[in-house]
This record gives structure tokens, C-alpha cells and sequence, in this order.
């Protein structure tokens, strides 16, 4: 057993952490988080409510459990990547992720040099 494993069994899993703790975590802002838990709060843990208290806070053992979860749900990388090395027909991509194609922007024509 490591040693986080071992704060986890030892009652750290019912240490509250707040919105920067958890930010640091997920690699994002507490920002982020206050914006996105205003839209989606399915997305994230579950909140630890509690009465009088204004703060954004969660269980780590709840958080730590919950990216283990997520972990498991992620394609394994090689899936990830194929089909986006060289040699491929991108265009499909292109085409979903851009948008509508743009017009073709008007070649400038050369500088006329001054006699």
C-alpha cells in the first residue's frame, strides 16, 4: 500500500478540500469550476453542503474515487490516436470541427516597384 492509499484509509477521506484543492487536481482553475458546476453539476463529485456555509467543498476520498471512475471510462490512448498520423485523409475531421468552409481569400497582386 502507497502511501496516499494509506491517508485515504487513515479518515483523510473525509477531509473536505476546497475548489482550489479539487482545481489543482483536475489541472484546470477554480474559476473554471465555479462557472462549470453553474451549468453542469453532474460533471463533477458531488458537493458537501454545508448549512451556513458559502464555500464550494468536497470529500477527497469522494473526489479521489470519482477520477478513478472517470479513469476507467477512457479509451485506451492507442484508440485515441488512430487515424491521426501521417498519411491520413483528414478532411473528415477538418470538415466536422471547422465549420462551414471559409472563401478563398483574393491573392494580392505583387508590388508595383516606384521608377
Amino acid at each position: 500500500m502507497n502511501p496516499e492509499e494509506k491517508k485515504e484509509h487513515s479518515g483523510d477521506a473525509d477531509q473536505l478540500i476546497p475548489v482550489e484543492r479539487l482545481a489543482a487536481m483536475l489541472c484546470t482553475t477554480p474559476q473554471s469550476i465555479r462557472t462549470r458546476i453553474q451549468y453542469a453539476p453532474e460533471r463533477f463529485p458531488p458537493l458537501v453542503r454545508i448549512p451556513g456555509c458559502r464555500r464550494l467543498l468536497w470529500r477527497l476520498g469522494t473526489v479521489t474515487n470519482w477520477i478513478r471512475d472517470h479513469e476507467k471510462q477512457a479509451p485506451p490512448l492507442e484508440q485515441a490516436v488512430r487515424g491521426l498520423g501521417r498519411g491520413v485523409d483528414s478532411s473528415a475531421y477538418q470538415g466536422s470541427l471547422a465549420g462551414p468552409a471559409l472563401p478563398a481569400r483574393r491573392k494580392r497582386a505583387p508590388a508595383r516597384l516606384k521608377d
